[in-house]
């Protein structure tokens, strides 16, 4: 069974996002509930997603399913490469290394949605250099773009290990997470 989440994206425009019932914030749809609801058992869940949070397909997924966990009670810990994140609305802090220091502050654009009932969203941002290795080769302001089939093999090393040890930083700094989530495990073609 499954929950219907309407969100808005910035741009105004509206989907809906499917997330497990047990999810939902007792039983109800996510877009009925008012935040003063809250979630018997609300998870402190983490979701990896090494990409940016607009566009298309998994990117948009990703983004959504953190604000529709959020407002269901759930406290979401995103890790992703969007620069921008703290922009939307429903990101209450972001979070980046600075000499190999985690920092996490209050996004710029934070709408305090947070109070009784609605969980949060934090946004890491895993320091990976200029590099951003993807499946399909596309432009991505900011980054030099290598496909994963392209990368040497110290690339794909650096970038895995980058963003494993942002994921083990991320979970000893929360105490540890109930539930992940983890996009894009394959690389890709071999």
């Amino acid at each position: 069974r499954t929950a219907i989440a309407p969100l808005a994206d910035p741009a105004g425009s509206t989907s809906r996002v499917y997330i497990p019932e047990a999810l939902a914030t007792n039983g109800a749809p996510i877009g009925e509930m008012t935040p003063e609801v809250t979630h018997p058992s609300a998870m402190r869940i983490l979701i990896f997603h090494g990409y940016l949070l607009r566009g298309t397909g998994s990117n948009v997924y990703n983004a959504r399913l953190a604000a529709a966990l959020a407002r269901a009670g759930h406290e979401v810990h995103l890790l992703c490469q969007d620069r921008g994140a703290g922009a939307f609305p429903w990101v209450d802090r972001v979070g980046s290394w600075r000499e190999g220091e985690l920092q996490v502050e209050p996004a710029p654009e934070s709408s305090s949605e947070a109070g009784e009932g609605r969980g949060a969203v934090t946004v890491y941002l895993p320091e990976i250099g200029d590099l951003l290795p993807v499946y399909v080769f596309d432009s991505y302001e900011g980054f030099e773009v290598k496909t994963f089939a392209d990368l040497t093999e110290a690339e794909l090393d650096s970038y895995l290990e980058a963003n494993v040890a942002a994921v083990r930083n991320v979970v000893a700094a929360v105490g540890g997470v109930d539930a992940a989530l983890a996009n894009h495990l394959i690389m890709g073609p071999a």
